[in-house]
């Protein structure tokens, strides 16, 4: 599978579908520090794709105890995707600073991001004909984060799956 291609056109049906009112935008910086090396075409969600934290790819292998032949075996992928939008330190998180409306806060923002990506899917077999399973979905929040104070989450994902033997 390649992963970019994959995900290009998965935010792609997102943005046809409207998914959760927003527009995405895909980038692959590859790396997190090339996060702010990201031009941003627009005020959308930027969805971006990083594989530098642990394992990008293997094969799990399980053994029948008794007769030690191989019983199965598992292709997998692990990758993030930050779901995330600049915006500048000036902004409230809730109600810090008088005068600025918690609909505009970044408080709002992450509680419609996590709203949103919760219930997003991937669609594998749509885009590459094979059945990959989720097997992790896993968020950590961003407040300010990197020089273009982004604020979103950072989703761990894993995905597998069976080798034809």
């Amino acid at each position: 599978m390649k992963l970019i291609d994959f995900l290009d056109k998965q935010v792609q049906k997102w943005n046809t579908e409207n998914k959760c009112g927003q527009c995405y935008e895909f980038y692959a910086p590859l790396t997190e520090e090339a996060l702010n090396k990201q031009q941003l075409k627009d005020c959308c969600v930027n969805v971006m794709l990083t594989r530098d934290r642990g394992q990008a790819f293997g094969v799990d292998k399980t053994y029948n105890t008794q007769t030690g032949t191989k019983s199965d075996e598992w292709e997998f992928k692990n990758f993030t995707l930050f779901f995330i939008v600049p915006q500048g330190v000036n902004i409230n998180n809730h109600t810090e600073i008088l005068g600025h409306s918690i609909e505009l806060s970044k408080s709002k923002l992450l509680e419609d991001l996590e709203e949103c990506i919760i219930d997003l899917e991937l669609d594998f077999c749509e885009f590459i004909g094979t059945e990959w399973q989720v097997t992790q979905w896993t968020a950590q929040q961003l407040l300010n984060y990197r020089d273009n104070n982004y604020t979103g989450y950072r989703i761990s994902i894993s995905i597998r799956k069976r080798k034809i033997k």
